[in-house]
């Protein structure tokens, strides 16, 4: 080896000397390696106006024919606070047509009418449309509802629809005698043609089929819920048709999902043949029952306000004309939702809208079992069931005896989520913001495990529609977390279920 070679193998060894020394360097020597903190751009909601999304949708309207219906896609806003089938049906009314299709009702502008004007229950959906449908002849109106029946239906929630006009059915027949039932998507391609073979049946001794929205008590409160089926009736004459749905209220619910007691069979306890009078723009319903009604109630653990609401809601979106009824026990006129006598200002009618805010669906929350998540469905009022804030506090109110999963735990401290614990929500494309109050970090110091209640927390937000992710503030700024466990800064995607 010359000198050359030498000094080079010498210069190399020396050399990784001095690097194998930089690796054995002592770890707490080494410089700290951290991730810097995670930065969203969100503009911090105050209130909830910003609660707002636009997607696209399919409308199916009536062709220029009046008697064919065509599809036509449209960008919607929508807000979570009220209904997606809501904002669809608004989006419906107000298209004003192309040169394919017309608008909804023609020259006749349609509107919704009351303050809860498109109800979801379960798998059915009701409309009421304000007054101005009647100017409509009843074919018009036909095919009007059919359109809406048609573009709800291509909803995955939605299979049945019903409609009324200003609260109350209307009939497919002039004499406001047919009823319309519970319309499915129509694949007619002539809805005229359709109409017609429908309203055939001008003898009201004939038997009718058509399907029928039941709404059935809830176990636990004083809830309702729909559900949908097929129904035959001896006859159209109202008497019979009233005794054909008591007797379908007491065979109960025949699908999974709805928790209801069974109910008597209220017809074997009518005293007299059910009879109308003219009230107020609509038909008043009599129900004259036998003295036992309220001690067969108590029975069957019924409540007389279950059982009026149950009847009301049922009657009321299947009679034509029919918005209200009178019932008497023993020829005394119940005036009054107790059973002890506290007056009903009133009057003795009670009106399918004085039970409204009783109509339920199905919310669903996610609750803890063990150091998992189960997602479990609770009845609130169906007006509600997508409003954040609502699922939020029905969240923190842990597990409750209508829910559809029992013996699960809560996964934070009961009712720590008020109104005021928020400050405010917001949708930013698919991202929905939450504002935590200062003081909600104070009211979960106690929450079992972090884990769960952030996810819980997230799970829940997007279950529903449109949200992918959540985004907490407290404050108004985001933050490290309130027990150290878990890092809330940036975006939560919900836990996939399994």
């Amino acid at each position: 080896m010359n000198r050359r070679h030498f000094c080079f193998y010498l210069l190399c060894f020396v050399l990784c000397l001095s690097l194998s020394g930089c690796a054995v360097k002592p770890a707490a020597e080494a410089p700290a390696v951290t991730i810097p903190p995670t930065e969203v751009s969100y503009v911090v909601p105050i209130g909830d106006a910003a609660l707002e999304y636009s997607e696209e949708v399919t409308l199916c309207l009536p062709m220029h024919d009046g008697i064919r219906l065509s599809t036509v896609t449209s960008e919607v806003s929508f807000s979570p606070v009220r209904p997606y089938a809501e904002n669809v049906v608004r989006a419906l009314l107000g298209y004003t047509g192309n040169g394919e299709i017309r608008s909804i009702g023609g020259d006749v502008r349609l509107t919704l009418y009351g303050t809860s004007p498109v109800e979801v229950s379960r798998n059915v959906a009701t409309v009421n449309l304000g007054a101005s449908a009647l100017q409509l002849s009843r074919q018009d109106l036909y095919v009007a509802c059919q359109s809406i029946a048609n573009t709800l239906t291509l909803l995955d929630e939605i299979d049945y629809v019903n409609v009324l006009v200003a609260g109350k059915p209307v009939g497919l027949d002039v004499a406001n005698s047919l009823p319309m039932g519970s319309l499915t998507g129509s694949a007619a391609q002539d809805l005229g043609a359709a109409y017609g073979q429908l309203i055939s049946r001008p003898d009201s001794d004939m038997a009718l089929s058509t399907t029928l929205t039941l709404y059935f008590p809830l176990a636990t409160g004083d809830g309702l819920a729909a559900e949908a089926r097929s129904v035959s009736f001896a006859s159209q004459n109202l008497p019979d048709m009233v005794v054909t749905i008591l007797k379908e209220l007491a065979a109960g619910p025949q699908s999974n999902g709805i928790d209801s007691p069974a109910l008597p069979l209220l017809g074997d306890l009518l005293t007299a043949t059910p009879s109308v009078s003219s009230e107020n723009g609509g038909d008043i319903l009599r129900l004259d029952f036998a003295h036992n009604l309220d001690d067969m109630l108590e029975t069957y653990g019924l409540t007389r306000q279950q059982n009026m609401a149950s009847l009301c809601y049922t009657l009321c979106t299947f009679l034509p004309n029919v918005n209200g009824i009178r019932v008497s026990v023993n020829g005394v006129a119940v005036d009054s939702l107790l059973r002890t006598e506290d007056g009903r200002s009133q009057g003795a009618s009670f009106l399918r809208a004085d039970f409204e805010d009783q109509l339920c669906d199905y919310a669903p929350l996610y609750l803890a079992d063990g150091d998992t998540l189960v997602k479990t469905l609770r009845p609130v009022p169906c007006y509600q069931a997508s409003s954040p804030r609502m699922l939020l506090s029905q969240l923190s109110q842990g597990p409750q005896p209508s829910d559809s999963v029992q013996g699960l735990t809560a996964v934070m401290p009961q009712g720590c989520i008020t109104d005021t614990a928020l400050l405010g929500l917001a949708i930013s494309q698919s991202t929905l913001l939450v504002n935590f109050a200062p003081a909600f970090s104070q009211t979960i110091e106690n929450a079992a495990d972090e884990r769960l209640m952030a996810y819980a927390i997230v799970n829940t937000l997007c279950a529903g529609r449109h949200i992918k992710n959540v985004c907490f503030f407290l404050g108004g700024s985001q933050f490290d977390g309130f027990g150290g466990s878990i890092y809330w800064r940036g975006l939560f995607y919900p836990l996939p279920e399994g």
